[in-house]
């Protein structure tokens, strides 16, 4: 099969004058959807989706399709093409926008904020996902990943992708629900959905949020199943103008950090993936856009007496309702930081 993922300069939304190859169709993404959500293409065709929305937003076919297309964070104006090559049809969502796990009456299923359909003609369908099934027939848990799992399966959900390791040394396995580590600082087995962390302990499997810790865990950066802004520590010297890395594994590094009114943090993707730097409330409205590898962004923070959450928009993003009963969204990837 042959794919094709293009990051490209800003182009024209279609129907202003761009020229487009025979038997591609193109699809523009705006902040309200995919126009046209739902596309029709011969064997061997292929779709071309444009992002002429403001935001970052991506292509990314739902669990269980089959062959995967996933075109990582696209900026307004950049573009993804994949050339479909075997019959079936494709459902597909963005990440970087919530996603949702219960309707109004507690029952599990998944909706996506902005979805889409492209239907290939021909004798066999593409592979789709079934009620109750692994999300991919070619995964599995092993070891503390599997136990993890079979101590509570509706909140971990089911395998993405076999365990594989972090540059850290963690171990790793993405989930319909999260993300599974096992963390080599502390020993612990741990998974998270973005917004609550499990883990299989001492006294067996307790939960608590993203920001907060357990006594006897071992309380370093990264050390807990995703990254998420920490406590403010004690006495926090602040820093003169701090640079925070964004890898795939562990997200922002350091994703806590104090500065002082007037200075600027930067950061730097140093993954293989698009991330972004975005305030959760948007004010002030710090917006990186699709950073790709390689690439850096830095805001100036003017006003004393800040106190900013940010996450990254291109990972995938949960609904959830918390020990109150409100809906909340908890973010992969999180940071904090303080203006003194």
């Amino acid at each position: 099969m042959a794919a094709m993922g293009l990051l490209l300069a800003p182009l024209l939304p279609v129907g202003l004058g761009q020229a487009r190859a025979a038997g591609d169709v193109v699809v523009n993404i705006t902040d309200a959807g995919y126009s046209p959500a739902q596309v029709t293409v011969s064997l061997g065709d292929s779709v071309t989706w444009v992002n002429t929305g403001q935001k970052v937003h991506s292509v990314v076919t739902d669990a269980g399709i089959s062959p995967t297309v996933n075109s990582g964070g696209l900026a307004p104006g950049q573009r993804f093409s994949f050339l479909f090559d075997s019959p079936g049809t494709y459902t597909y969502h963005s990440s970087t926008e919530p996603s949702y796990s219960y309707d109004s009456s507690g029952n599990a299923y998944t909706a996506y904020a902005l979805s889409g359909t492209v239907t290939v003609p021909g004798a066999a369908p593409a592979t789709t996902p079934t009620a109750g099934a692994p999300a991919s027939a070619s995964c599995a848990f092993v070891l503390g990943f599997k136990t993890l799992h079979d101590l509570d399966p509706a909140d971990t959900g089911d395998c993405l992708t076999n365990q594989s390791y972090a540059s850290n040394g963690d171990a790793q396995q993405q989930t319909t629900k999260g993300l599974m580590v096992w963390r080599k600082a502390d020993n612990w087995t741990a998974f998270t959905n973005g917004y609550t962390t499990w883990i299989n302990g001492p006294n067996g499997l307790v939960s608590r949020l993203n920001t907060a810790r357990f006594p006897w865990e071992h309380d370093t950066a990264g050390a807990s199943a995703a990254p998420a802004p920490a406590a403010p520590p004690p006495a926090a010297t602040p820093s003169p103008d701090p640079l925070v890395t964004i890898d795939d594994a562990n997200g922002f590094t350091p994703n806590y950090v104090v500065i002082q009114a007037g200075h600027t943090v930067t950061w730097i993707n140093k993954g293989q993936q698009a991330h972004s730097v975005v305030n959760n409330n948007g004010n002030p409205p710090f917006d990186s856009g699709a950073l790709q590898p390689g690439q850096m962004y830095s805001y100036n923070f003017v006003l004393p007496g800040g106190d900013y959450t940010y996450h990254s928009s291109t990972e995938p993003s949960h609904l959830y309702k918390d020990a109150n009963g409100v809906d909340t969204i908890g973010w992969t990837f999180q940071g904090r930081i303080i203006v003194q």
